[in-house]
């Protein structure tokens, strides 16, 4: 059976996630990430993926590793210079979209009254999206954050999830602004849960407002062909 959830229950999910050291399955067995020291996937430029630094958020003994971040801002690369430029990938099949880009204005949620009375109830009020953004529904592009698990299999695959630029907003009980995550609906098999870990979500994104009973349930949106550990997409961008 599937489920829908509101913004809250996303970001209660992941308050559970970011608390949680690992999810156990039926069987006894973890769902993890790959390890954050792992030497295999160590980013391109021969820098340790060993977690190191002031942990950026404290939340019932655990922090959010400085080594995750510090990769997250490696995997974005130029891109997060100039965030509305859109450069492709290497192969040429994807746009880079940062959270620099999506969260890069204020969104200002509709009151849900006032869209279901409108003339063309769930749809938005007014248009606050700019242009440029709005000129990549539809596009191929990877977008790099943490994941924060929505539905899951009981395989403990997963099989939509929010994607966040840094997952820890919501242990703090305030979640990020609506334009500043990304709900992922995988296509095909699911996708391995990675806890702490960010990664490159690539498919086709899709830009505005997806209202149910009025309220908005997202402003982004991607149909994603796949999930990869972001060390693996940087020695991918060695080659």
């Amino acid at each position: 059976m599937k489920y829908r959830y509101s913004t809250h229950a996303i970001f209660l999910a992941g308050f559970i996630f970011a608390v949680l050291p690992a999810w156990p399955q039926k069987d006894g067995a973890e769902i993890k990430g790959a390890p954050i020291d792992a030497p295999a996937e160590a980013p391109a430029d021969g820098t340790s993926a060993q977690p190191g630094g002031a942990p950026q958020g404290q939340t019932l003994g655990k922090a959010l590793p400085q080594a995750s971040l510090d990769l997250l801002q490696k995997a974005e690369g130029d891109a997060a210079k100039d965030p509305m430029k859109f450069e492709k990938t290497k192969d040429g099949k994807y746009l880079k979209v940062t959270f620099n880009a999506l969260g890069s204005f204020p969104y200002e949620v509709p009151d849900p009254d006032a869209i279901l009375a409108s003339p063309t109830p769930n749809k938005p009020l007014k248009d606050q999206i700019p242009p440029k953004l709005k000129e990549l529904n539809t596009q191929p592009a990877v977008v790099v954050g943490f994941m924060v698990p929505v539905e899951v299999d009981n395989k403990g695959g997963v099989k939509s999830f929010a994607l966040t630029q840094n997952q820890m907003y919501c242990c703090f009980g305030v979640p990020p602004s609506m334009n500043e995550w990304v709900m992922v609906n995988v296509q095909g098999e699911p996708a391995k849960y990675y806890s702490d870990m960010p990664v490159a979500a690539f498919g086709t994104l899709e830009v505005g407002e997806e209202f149910e009973d009025g309220y908005v349930m997202s402003v982004y949106r991607l149909k994603c062909e796949k999930v990869m550990d972001v060390r693996e997409l940087l020695q991918q961008s060695k080659g």
